[in-house]
């Protein structure tokens, strides 16, 4: 019988929105660093700081290179499932979230936060015919 220490689980979920996002990517590697990100994401906050240990880290785990994790943080940014840059990066909530749904909801109406991720919430009956 194995042992194993019971340690508090984190998870993070995946919203429909985020599962679109992912599906587009059309980098295999694209798609393996933002589940690395979301995996190591701040919880309820969504930030993702890339130090130079981390970054090392995130290449030795995913067996890529410099250029190549800097090409995919550009391209994940260009398809706005994270905001950020010189190492620091937020997740796009509507995409992935680790914590607190309340906090996410208060996020999300930040004016701040839809300028960076480029949405605005609809009101109510905005968007009905």
């Amino acid at each position: 019988m194995i042992k194993i220490k019971q340690q508090k689980e984190t998870f993070y979920s995946i919203f429909a929105y985020g599962s679109e996002l992912l599906q587009k990517l059309k980098s295999g590697s694209a798609n393996t660093v933002a589940l690395w990100m979301f995996a190591r994401a701040e919880e309820n906050t969504g930030w993702v700081h890339l130090s130079p240990a981390l970054r090392r880290e995130m290449m030795s785990e995913l067996d890529l290179k410099t250029n190549t994790i800097s090409n995919n943080l550009r391209y994940l940014k260009d398809a706005n499932i994270i905001s950020g840059e010189d190492g620091s990066f937020m997740i796009n909530p509507l995409a992935a979230w680790k914590g607190d749904l309340e906090i996410r909801e208060k996020i999300l109406k930040n004016k701040k936060f839809q300028e960076a991720f480029h949405f605005m919430i609809a009101k109510d009956n905005e968007g009905e015919e």
